[in-house]
């Protein structure tokens, strides 16, 4: 038997698997669904629909179908149920790959240029997030290689949020290229990232593509946006401004209050995100529905009222492939990534993170090292656990970038007095003033009671904890 269906052909008794099961709008048939087999997907109706299958169409994954599929008007194409039933379990096939919708027949490319572009972000903040999330190791990864991008409308197939998350980052790559104010790391990063959401918003296996409770209550932009962050906040070195622009960038990420976006975009970078991720989509919906015009000239696009596509020649007397290759084979091409670039920076001594009088200021030695985006000017060696809740543990090497003033809530390197160096968080209270106690170091271990360090005229803050080394 043929796994091809043709308009204008008949079949008996044949097995599909259903989803996107829609109830009767308006003068419209009694229920529309989607039927796949064999990397066959069609959409399907049944004008009249009886209670017992009703009741099958909408609890029973595979389906049992008698019907023929539209040849001519309106619905060419699509199948016309006349009879259906629940498939018994005998009926069911352990192999149910041919169940599955099929994923794209570049697969194998967009996994490749998803690793390129990762590799491509050298902002050790993001580059570590990206490796935190996209590791090979945990169940991540396997489910966003094989997640839809949507229910239906764009990249709605296996493997389409890779394909959709690889466009985006490419389009904001090329962006960046040629507007060179604009962070390329940050782009692609966010880029990446932007749709994580949907592996909580959407099912996956035969179901893959229907929404969730979590996704029909919340959406995929504040699910992704919400399980970013508490990764950043895992990442106890992360910067907290740049946890805000990340953030951001995800919860804009469909640019207008009228697409589901929780925040306009605030800035260039996310402008960018927004216009990349929409260009995606709308190509993709523009090409799907061209590839199923029927020899038509125009079509109207589906599932969006008042837009039609042109289908036609567009008068070109080289094909479009030919053209990029031979004009802009600088876009094409994997971006050429300098190194990192390495400084040489002194490692002052030791600092306490315990008692004050474990520090030390003797010089012991210089490191090679990529420092932090923002920079650093030395760099000093843990001792002590004091500051183990925050993960800064014994023998740690940390970046201290010199301050005139800390913030309230600072990591800091301190002097105190004939005790020696500490690490501590540094603590204000605004309200006293200048007054005696309003300033104060602090540990972050809640196994230890360590006492607070009053900052005063003995205390010298000698700058900032920007970022952290640790050898295994």
């Amino acid at each position: 038997m043929t796994t091809e269906l043709l308009p204008g052909e008949k079949f008996r008794d044949r097995l599909f698997s259903r989803s996107h099961v829609e109830k009767k709008k308006g003068n419209g048939p009694d229920v529309k669904l989607i039927l796949t087999f064999s990397n066959g997907r069609h959409s399907a109706k049944k004008w009249t629909v009886t209670d017992a299958e009703r009741a099958a169409i909408s609890l029973s994954p595979f389906l049992v179908v008698t019907g023929e599929v539209d040849k001519g008007g309106t619905y060419e194409g699509e199948i016309t149920i006349n009879s259906v039933r629940s498939a018994a379990e005998e009926e069911i096939p352990e192999d149910l790959t041919p169940y599955l919708r099929p994923g794209h027949e570049d697969a194998a490319q967009h996994l490749s240029r998803f690793e390129q572009l990762m590799s491509s972000v050298q902002e050790p903040n993001l580059r570590c997030l990206l490796d935190k999330i996209f590791d090979k190791e945990k169940e991540i990864w396997p489910q966003f290689c094989q997640a839809h991008a949507a229910g239906k409308k764009h990249h709605a197939y296996p493997g389409g949020l890779l394909h959709h998350s690889v466009e985006v980052a490419e389009l904001c790559a090329a962006a960046a290229e040629i507007i060179p104010t604009l962070s390329r790391d940050l782009l692609v990063a966010c880029a990446l990232l932007h749709d994580l959401g949907k592996l909580t918003e959407m099912e996956h296996g035969l179901s893959a593509g229907e929404y969730t409770a979590a996704g029909i209550l919340n959406g995929h932009i504040s699910l992704g946006a919400s399980r970013v962050r508490q990764i950043m906040n895992s990442l106890k070195t992360f910067p907290s401004q740049l946890k805000e622009s990340v953030t951001h960038m995800i919860l804009s990420h469909h640019g207008i209050l009228e697409y589901g976006s929780p925040k306009l975009p605030m800035f260039p970078e996310a402008q960018v995100l927004a216009q990349c991720d929409l260009l995606s989509a709308r190509v993709f919906e523009y090409t799907e529905a061209a590839k199923n015009a029927n020899g038509q000239l125009c079509v109207w696009l589906s599932g969006r009222d008042n837009v039609q596509i042109y289908t036609g020649d567009l008068g070109l007397q080289m094909p479009p492939e030919v053209v990029k290759e031979a004009a802009f084979t600088y876009i094409t091409q994997p971006r050429k990534v300098p190194a990192f670039q390495t400084v040489t920076l002194r490692i002052r001594g030791l600092v306490a993170a315990g008692s004050p009088d474990q520090g030390s200021r003797e010089e012991e030695e210089t490191r090679e090292v990529v420092p932090p985006a923002c920079g650093a000017d030395f760099l000093v060696r843990v001792t002590g656990d004091s500051m183990a809740d925050e993960g800064i543990r014994e023998h740690d090497v940390l970046f201290v970038k010199e301050v005139e003033s800390p913030r309230n809530g600072d990591i800091v390197v301190a002097h105190v007095g004939a005790n020696g160096e500490v690490v501590k968080r540094y603590r204000s209270d605004p309200a006293a003033g200048t007054e005696v106690g309003a300033q104060w170091l602090e540990s972050e271990n809640s196994s230890r009671n360590y006492p607070n360090i009053p900052v005063d005229g003995d205390t010298r803050i000698r700058g900032k904890v920007v970022g952290l080394l640790r050898d295994f």
